[in-house]
């Protein structure tokens, strides 16, 4: 074998370790990531339902009541078992008539859901 082949065995070996090589430490941060999201995942759910809660709440308000929600939807925390929890609520007239946007977020150490719609509110006194 001729030392230009031999040389160039030896580089396709590097190639192919380097390959394998990235190959390999792209498919550990792939894996990991999606540790990262089964761990995640309980809490995202928990604080979808909460947060779903929260936004019925504030559905059942009178229209007269949604330019200022009362400070016992607009904030606070969960009781137990859900304590790790906070959620504040906020409406807000749209740019559309008699529509207002409404927004819950739910909060946690290390993260966040928020839900957001829009609710009919006449202001004409005409029940919803």
């Amino acid at each position: 074998m001729s030392p230009v082949r031999r040389g160039f065995i030896l580089l396709e070996a590097a190639v192919a370790l380097l390959v394998v090589g990235l190959t390999a430490g792209a498919a550990l941060e792939l894996y990991g990531a999606h540790m990262r999201a089964i761990l995640r995942e309980p809490r995202l759910l928990t604080a979808t339902a909460l947060a779903q809660d929260r936004l019925a709440a504030v559905r059942l308000l009178e229209p007269e009541q949604l330019p200022r929600v009362p400070d016992s939807l607009a904030r606070g925390r969960f009781a137990a078992p859900f304590a790790e929890y906070r959620w504040s609520a906020t409406a807000a007239r749209s740019t559309l008539d008699d529509l207002y946007d409404v927004r819950v977020e739910v909060a946690w150490l290390d993260g966040r859901v928020a839900l957001s719609t829009r609710i009919h509110a006449p202001t004409s006194g005409v029940s919803r």
